[in-house]
């Protein structure tokens, strides 16, 4: 894993690597140890929730013009797939890919996650079903628009496991209530 985690699980791995260096491998561990029965929590979840059920198309905005997107290899990536969705960001090439509005149209996703700052101006819900053509997209159809902190998806950090909550009750609305709960 090195210093530069790319999923949930080489950043609570990376936690334990940075307790032992600081000699705080025992708190290090038992945070670890919570976290990882949490993300066990979680994932009965999403098979449950999954359940005869196909994962939903997830497209991730990064930003907004040109629009950019998480692709394989990323953070961001692991965290969709984590959650139960599908990253269509991991079809294109590169980690931080173009896309074009035309394969947006073509992958048309069930869900669009954006940031607050992928836009030079603050980027919101209504800012997104308002751009020309948007309303052609599954996702923007059906309200399934979310804005999301990236820092807390985009950064591995002790506060992973709030990132991946927000994505799964993004992915999952019914699970909201037993996410809260963790």
């Amino acid at each position: 894993a090195g210093f530069a985690p790319v999923s949930v699980d080489d950043t609570l791995i990376l936690m334990k690597k940075i307790g032992k260096l600081t000699n705080k491998t025992e708190r290090a561990n038992r945070i670890v140890s919570d976290l990882f029965i949490k993300l066990a929590d979680i994932e009965i979840m999403i098979d449950r929730a999954l359940r005869g059920k196909e994962k939903p198309k997830v497209f991730y905005e990064i930003w907004s013009d040109p629009l950019y997107t998480a692709g394989k290899g990323t953070f961001i990536n692991d965290i969709i797939e984590t959650a139960g969705g599908v990253n269509i960001g991991k079809k294109a090439v590169g980690a931080w890919p173009q896309y074009s509005f035309e394969q947006l149209l073509i992958e048309n996703p069930d869900l669009y996650i954006s940031s607050p700052h992928s836009s030079t101006d603050e980027v919101t819900v209504e800012s997104i079903q308002n751009r020309v053509n948007y309303d052609k997209i599954k996702a923007i159809k059906n309200d399934r628009i979310y804005i999301v902190d990236q820092n807390l998806i985009s950064r591995p950090s002790p506060r992973i496991l709030e990132g991946l909550k927000l994505v799964v009750k993004a992915i999952f609305p019914e699970l909201i209530g037993e996410i809260n709960d963790l």
